[in-house]
């Protein structure tokens, strides 16, 4: 791989605007409850994509240990800046390491860059109401998913008009987890892990986060519902 000469520095002033949104965005994902106690999840294309194949790309990409309860304070001190080029990555600086999900989001950009996605952010949480419904077997048909959730919130065809896409039960961190997450995704900008969580992905980490919290209420109404109205 080409040596790295870029600094942190080099990515101003999109970088602040990122970092600002994620000390909003990360205290209400903990806060919500959405997070355990060592999740942290998120990547963020830095890099424009031109027509320069094997080009460098750049990612802002959470550490591996982090919290969304330590973003709020200082960001960039729970971020790293990772380059990918002919499909092997590698830190800037080599002292950090990425979160354990870091394959399963590259996995994910290289898709969305493969399908000329403007979306550019991968935010990753486990909301209570996604983990229970992954549960059901709602879950184990996608195109029953869709259609029960947009009858029960009909605004979520609104924000995700391509609908949500199912990836199914592997390790979390492992490689097949990874690769599964590149292949499910379609055209879609979410994805419920089952059993696991949701990611979404956003040109911003605003429209991710949206994406987020209308998915959630979306679930929680059908959970609802289920007990209320057993089948």
């Amino acid at each position: 791989m080409t040596p790295i000469y870029i600094q942190v520095s080099d990515f101003e002033p999109q970088l602040s605007l990122h970092l600002s949104a994620l000390a909003e965005i990360a205290p209400l994902i903990w806060q919500r409850g959405w997070a355990e106690a060592n999740a942290g999840n998120v990547s963020i294309r830095l890099s424009e994509v031109g027509d320069v194949p094997h080009e460098a790309i750049h990612y802002l990409v959470s550490r591996t240990g982090t919290r969304y309860r330590q973003f709020a304070n200082d960001p960039m001190q729970n971020m790293m800046i990772i380059q990918v080029q002919n499909g092997e990555w590698q830190a800037v600086d080599e002292g950090l390491k990425p979160t354990s999900e870091w394959d399963a989001h590259l996995a994910i950009h290289q898709h969305l860059i493969h399908i000329k996605s403007p979306a550019k952010v991968v935010l990753h949480s486990h909301p209570n109401s996604v983990i229970a419904i992954s549960h059901h077997d709602i879950c184990q048909d996608v195109v029953r998913l869709n259609k029960e959730l947009a009858e029960m919130l009909p605004e979520l065809t609104l924000y995700l008009p391509k609908g949500i896409s199912i990836c199914p039960h592997l390790p979390p961190g492992s490689q097949a987890l990874a690769s599964a997450s590149g292949a499910c995704l379609h055209d879609s900008n979410a994805i419920i892990w089952l059993k696991h969580g949701l990611l979404c992905m956003g040109e911003t980490l605003d429209q991710a986060f949206d994406f987020m919290e209308i998915i959630d209420k979306a679930c929680d109404i059908w959970l609802q519902l289920a007990r209320s109205y057993p089948k």
